[in-house]
């Protein structure tokens, strides 16, 4: 039997936890009430914005998200992609052009032209060992001469008038003011278009006869290890075209075409491409165009003052034997066969 301090006690316990259900019965009730209440309001919230998309929607950003998504409208104009108001790809072709391509094409250029620079200064031309024989042997022909210089003449021409299309807004303006520019620009622009006919035309015509002699043989792998003998060494073995020639052949051939497809698109908008087209070979046009500018300079002055004598071989289209015999041995020792 419990006495009486016990009973009070143990009522005392059992009227607390009484007290306590009632209060977080109480509380969940309450929590109950703030979120099922609203439940009508919900309701009627969502058929109103399910009819009106007024409240959780801003129809005005949403509209001019899809325009910015080159969503298409509706126009009477029939044209492809005509019902596009507005597309980013403008804007991310604008700047991969601007932040991309243009800084790094101007490093590539300074850096090739430093480079050049730098190496004449230390190293010098390649001078022909020994003294000239007199003895001439027939390297080009007069095709071969006449078909080099247009395609050398045109691209050089090209190359001056794209660089101050691509950079001349920076470089220009400041000096000749915006009026002047413009007018540069469009003649640039003119000249530019036209004379990619010719440049198309004898680029295919040098291509195809001077292919069987741009084919990579053995010997080459030992002249590119040697770097063509300009760090002092010995002068590696090198049929009629030596490696250096044969990349050089190689990458116009490649970096040509790509000009002239990518050019023939940009100057026939009326073939009615696509945008994304018409910025794919922009890219293209830009990116190909300065990778061949550099690697021109580069040709250019192995050409001319590098290299003693070989300018003489591309204007008259003879060289000395014993210039064949120092740069194209073997060559020089097929020639010497044949007679």
């Amino acid at each position: 039997m419990l006495n009486s301090d016990t009973k009070t006690a143990v009522s005392e316990v059992n009227r607390r936890r009484k007290r306590n259900r009632r209060i977080m019965w109480t509380f969940v009730a309450m929590w109950l009430m703030v979120v099922l209440a609203p439940i009508p309001g919900y309701f009627m919230t969502t058929e109103t914005v399910q009819a009106k998309g007024e409240f959780t929607e801003n129809p005005r950003s949403n509209y001019w998200g899809e325009v910015r998504n080159a969503a298409s409208g509706y126009t009477t104009d029939r044209g492809l992609e005509a019902g596009i108001l507005v597309d980013d790809a403008g804007e991310n072709w604008r700047v991969l052009r601007n932040d991309t391509i243009l800084p790094y094409g101007a490093w590539l250029l300074a850096f090739v032209i430093v480079a050049i620079g730098a190496y004449f200064m230390f190293a010098g031309p390649m001078k022909i060992e020994g003294k000239l024989s007199g003895i001439k042997i027939k390297r080009w022909n007069l095709y071969d001469i006449c078909i080099h210089w247009i395609v050398a003449v045109t691209f050089f021409v090209m190359s001056i008038s794209g660089l101050i299309l691509l950079y001349g807004r920076a470089v220009l303006i400041p000096l000749f003011g915006r009026e002047g520019f413009a007018g540069l620009a469009m003649l640039c622009k003119d000249v530019h278009n036209l004379l990619g006919i010719p440049f198309s035309v004898a680029l295919l015509m040098m291509i195809l006869p001077w292919l069987k002699d741009n084919v990579f043989r053995s010997e080459d792998a030992e002249w590119l290890s040697q770097a063509g003998g300009m760090f002092g060494g010995k002068h590696p073995s090198s049929g009629k075209n030596n490696a250096g020639e044969k990349m050089w052949f190689w990458l116009l051939t490649i970096g040509g075409t790509v000009l002239v497809v990518s050019g023939f698109v940009l100057v026939m908008p009326n073939l009615e491409q696509l945008r994304g087209t018409m910025i794919t070979m922009h890219i293209l046009h830009s990116v190909s165009g300065l990778i061949l500018i550099a690697v021109s300079i580069g040709h250019s002055y192995m050409g001319s003052v590098g290299i003693e004598g070989a300018f003489d071989g591309m204007v008259s289209g003879e060289v000395d034997a014993v210039w064949a015999k120092q740069h194209h041995d073997l060559w020089y020792s097929d020639k010497m066969l044949k007679k």
